[in-house]
């Protein structure tokens, strides 16, 4: 934009501001014609000689002051200007709130090693961490002394029992072992009708003789038996009975009969039958009688009347 009075005073006119009327004034010098700028622009004259310079006029009187115009548009900044001197130091001001924290700078270089402080107090413990991986197990150590011998420790409960082992083999054949018996012998009466009946206190004649081993003996067609050797003696004893109810049979030892011997018939036919454990002396004389005072009648060859068997068993 080229200022109104700068261009008017170059074409020689004059230029005057109407404060009442906010309107400028232009008077030329030849015309003393007048424009305002309110008027409507014509058209462009050529351009004149370029006057000399008039005389520079009074200072006139000042203006009212007028309006304040609209703002212009900012300028663009001028060139910085020199620095001017540091100014005093000023009071300090308050402190304003803490900014973000910034990113952390480069790490700098490690510094001199400082004096060792005071201890400080011991902090509460921490929580304790996870287990860590278990290390490698360590080179066996040297074996330390011998340790004196513990006290002897309870007895532990019976454990199951294991499983059976293989069969072992065959061991070698042990000497022939003595007999379980000792000695014993069997005997039989085969009656007659001369010798069926025994009459009550007599004894009972044994007319054969079985198997026997040991010492023991007996002459058969005879009522006795000889203890060859002191020990206990199984005695088993049977009567077949064709008549003779009431009677009773017993073992008799030198001739007095033992009372945990005696069986008595019941019945007039069938067996009658004991067995006792006595225990006697080498020599003893056993018979087997009818105690009682009914007489008593055995079964008839072929069938057996009577049997004992004497054993000595320890």
């Amino acid at each position: 934009m080229i200022p109104m009075r700068f261009l008017s005073n170059q074409f020689g006119a004059q230029v005057d501001w109407d404060q009442k009327s906010q309107t400028v004034q232009i008077k030329t010098a030849d015309h003393g014609n007048s424009a305002t700028q309110q008027d409507q622009k014509g058209d462009k004259g050529d351009k004149g000689d370029k006057g000399d310079k008039g005389d520079k006029g009074d200072k006139g009187d000042k203006g009212d002051t007028g309006a304040t115009g609209p703002a212009g548009a900012t300028g663009p900044a001028g060139p910085a200007g020199p620095k001017g001197d540091k100014g005093d130091t000023g009071d300090t001001g308050a402190t304003g709130p803490a900014g973000a924290t910034g990113p952390a700078g480069p790490q700098g270089p490690k510094g001199d090693k400082g004096d060792t402080g005071d201890t400080g107090a011991t902090g509460p413990a921490g929580a304790t961490g996870l287990t860590g991986p278990k290390g490698d197990t360590g080179a066996t150590g040297p074996a330390g002394p011998k340790g004196d011998k513990g006290d002897t420790g309870a007895t532990g409960p019976t454990g199951a029992t294991g499983l059976t082992g293989p069969k072992g083999d065959k061991g070698d054949k042990g000497d022939p072992g003595t007999s379980g018996l000792l000695t014993g012998i069997y005997s039989y009466q085969l009656a007659t009708v001369a010798d069926a009946t025994v009459i009550g206190g007599a004894d009972i004649p044994f007319s054969n003789i079985g198997p026997t081993f040991g010492s023991a003996s007996h002459t058969p067609g005879t009522t006795t038996f000889t203890v060859p050797a002191a020990g206990i003696y199984k005695l088993s004893y049977t009567v077949s009975l064709t008549a003779g109810i009431g009677s009773a049979i017993a073992v008799a030892v030198n001739g007095t009969v033992d009372s945990s011997t005696q069986i008595s018939a019941l019945t007039a036919t069938g067996e009658v039958s004991g067995i006792a454990l006595l225990n006697l002396a080498a020599g003893d004389v056993i018979t087997l009688r009818n105690n009682s005072a009914v007489p008593l009648n055995m079964a008839l060859a072929p069938a057996v009347g009577a049997q004992l068997v004497m054993e000595q068993v320890q």
